[in-house]
């Protein structure tokens, strides 16, 4: 059930931005632009509302929306807005290839340029977690946090 809640998201996510009328211009945005390097999500709220994360390589780099998955009913996904801890101002760029979310505290991690990072979409700025710039990959299970190093070594 929860590979198909995600792939079910996943495909809302894309037809939501991509989706376009026949015979429509496609009308180009200044901060969705290049690849999407890393995407996250999971429960926000209440039992049916999530929280897509998307790491893109523009200078605007995490984007987020908040969706409803009904019991019954159309599921819908709100529009992206751009995580202010993020943003060109914070100049990550495309650097950040790691993105997870920790649904209880609403917490955000990513990896830029080796380093991992937490936030939240009302924090001005990120906060750096470690000094070594040699993690390669971040997951949650629960309330645990992995790292894991260049070196194979993995941090909680």
């Amino acid at each position: 059930m929860k590979k198909l809640t995600t792939l079910a998201i996943c495909l809302m996510i894309f037809q939501t931005i991509f989706a376009q009328a026949p015979g429509s211009i496609t009308t180009v945005e200044d901060v969705y632009g290049g690849r999407i390097n890393a995407i996250t999500g999971g429960q926000f709220g209440t039992s049916d509302s999530f929280r897509i994360l998307v790491a893109t390589e523009s200078a605007n780099s995490i984007f987020y929306a908040t969706g409803n998955f009904p019991s019954t009913g159309t599921a819908s996904v709100g529009s992206f807005t751009v995580l202010p801890s993020a943003n060109a101002t914070a100049a990550y760029g495309s650097s950040i290839n790691k993105l997870a979310y920790h649904t209880t505290s609403q917490t955000i991690y990513f990896i830029a340029s080796g380093n991992v990072y937490a936030t939240t979409t009302t924090a001005a700025t990120a906060t750096k977690l470690t000094t070594s710039g040699n993690y390669t990959d971040i997951k949650i299970s629960g309330n645990n946090f992995f790292a894991l190093t260049t070196a194979g070594t993995t941090n909680n």
